[in-house]
């Protein structure tokens, strides 16, 4: 009997160790679970199961148990619902951690793999704001859906110590989860029009292009809770507006432009620091630095004011602000060895005593903290050379771009917007648009209040 006990525990162990050398290990940071591969998939859950019950409707499978706590994989639920009514049931799932003493609750019947716990499609109702980011500007897209993705994730800590954390993604939709939406003067949008305003965003830019790329997802930017607590009104475009701007007006341009004001010379300068070591008040411990001459710098020399000019090395007539830019371009002719106090914090707990808890003597510890100081070595420039960018009589001027004209369609109009599909309108040809997902956007471009 004893030695049966024994070599079955020792069998434990080398499944124990087999395991461990045949599951990898999963680095800190988020890892959804659909990303992963099946190995990986596996470690993700080693210590959970997936358990599902059938349900009557969505009301009897929330987004979270809330009275859950919060880092626990079992306070979500996930809700599968039947593809034909009336022939299939719904299904609301949970992890639980697969211990002897857990149990599982009513009606749960246990999975044979966690994948009906790390994803479900919900239902959302026709009041909730789906608010879409893009990849430039600000601007959020709001509209309606249907149902949502969402996926399960692991969040590994940093710190060993702590436990992983699990959550659900952000919503994950598709086009043909649309419902519509409301425009910003309070037209409702039908979900064809908004399908087709969404394939629009991709050719601008503003949307990445879902549809041929399989890594790419159209999700909403806030959790199904933060989405029901969201009062804010819901609209598809902020307004009907474009701010447009000429091309040739916000093309970036640094040039060489007559000043006055300027550093009388524009032979390169010289200047190179002096290295001096003392020793530090840590014992043995050297602390060196570099010192410069007064001036070590020429661009202190420089006293040049902003100027109105055009362009000189285009065609374009248009007057435009320049601002003052660095005059001289440093380079480093050589580099100094610098010494300098490494700080190391240091910590060793110890016992310092015992107390008496019942009829038991347990100890007492306290932590001895310090900091140890050893010597480091940085690599630092002791001679610059500085060569001035524009010959004397000019300076050099970074071209500020000047604001944009907000248009709104309508005849008779300064601007005349194009319409170029689905609630999308452009500016005219030579022009380019400020506005957050518009055709043609340059970042450049820029109205005050449209």
């Amino acid at each position: 009997m004893c030695f049966g006990l024994v070599s079955a525990v020792r069998l434990d162990g080398q499944l124990d160790d087999l395991a461990a050398e045949i599951l990898p290990e999963l680095t800190p940071g988020l890892h959804f679970y659909f990303r992963e591969s099946q190995l990986f998939q596996e470690k993700m859950v080693e210590n959970l199961v997936c358990y599902c019950k059938q349900v009557a409707d969505i009301s009897e499978c929330p987004y979270l148990k809330e009275e859950k706590h919060s880092r626990q994989p079992d306070r979500m639920r996930w809700f599968h619902g039947n593809l034909a009514e009336g022939k299939k049931p719904h299904y609301c799932c949970k992890l639980e951690k697969n211990a002897w003493y857990n149990r599982a609750g009513w009606g749960y019947q246990r999975q044979a793999t966690a994948k009906l716990c790390m994803m479900e499609v919900r239902p959302v109702s026709e009041d909730m704001c789906c608010r879409q980011p893009g990849y430039h500007g600000k601007e959020t897209i709001g509209l309606h859906l249907k149902q949502v993705t969402i996926q399960g994730y692991q969040q590994i800590p940093h710190w060993t110590w702590h436990d992983p954390d699990y959550g659900k993604s952000y919503p994950i939709y598709t086009l043909s989860d649309i419902r519509g939406a409301t425009d910003f003067d309070g037209t409702p949008i039908s979900a064809e029009q908004v399908r087709e305003f969404f394939l629009n965003k991709v050719k601008s830019g503003f949307l990445k292009d879902f549809e041929k790329d399989d890594s790419v997802n159209l999700q909403c930017s806030k959790t199904i809770m933060e989405m029901k607590e969201d009062k804010e009104d819901c609209r598809l475009r902020s307004s009907g507006a474009e701010c447009c701007c000429l091309q040739a007006s916000v093309d970036p341009a640094v040039r060489c432009l007559p000043a006055t004001g300027g550093s009388s010379s524009a032979e390169p300068v010289v200047i190179t620091g002096s290295y001096t070591e003392s020793q530090s008040r840590h014992q043995h411990i050297m602390d060196g630095m570099i010192g410069w001459p007064n001036i070590s710098s020429p661009e202190a020399s420089e006293d040049l004011v902003n100027v109105l000019s055009r362009d000189p090395m285009t065609d374009d007539q248009a007057t435009y602000k320049w601002t003052v830019a660095t005059q001289w371009n440093s380079e480093c002719l050589m580099n100094q060895t610098v010494a300098y106090v490494i700080g190391i914090e240091k910590s060793k707990r110890y016992r310092s005593g015992t107390r008496r808890v019942g009829k038991m003597s347990m100890g007492i510890y306290k932590t001895k903290r310090w900091t140890e100081y050893v010597q480091g070595h940085r690599i630092e420039c002791i001679s610059y050379k500085y060569t001035r960018m524009c010959p004397v009589g000019q300076g050099l001027y970074v071209k500020q771009f000047p604001e944009g004209t907000c248009a709104v369609p309508g005849a008779g109009k300064e601007l005349q917007l194009q319409k170029v599909g689905s609630l999308t309108m452009q500016c005219p040809e030579g022009y380019v648009s400020g506005t957050a997902g518009g055709m043609k956007f340059n970042p450049n471009c820029s109205c005050t209040g449209c």
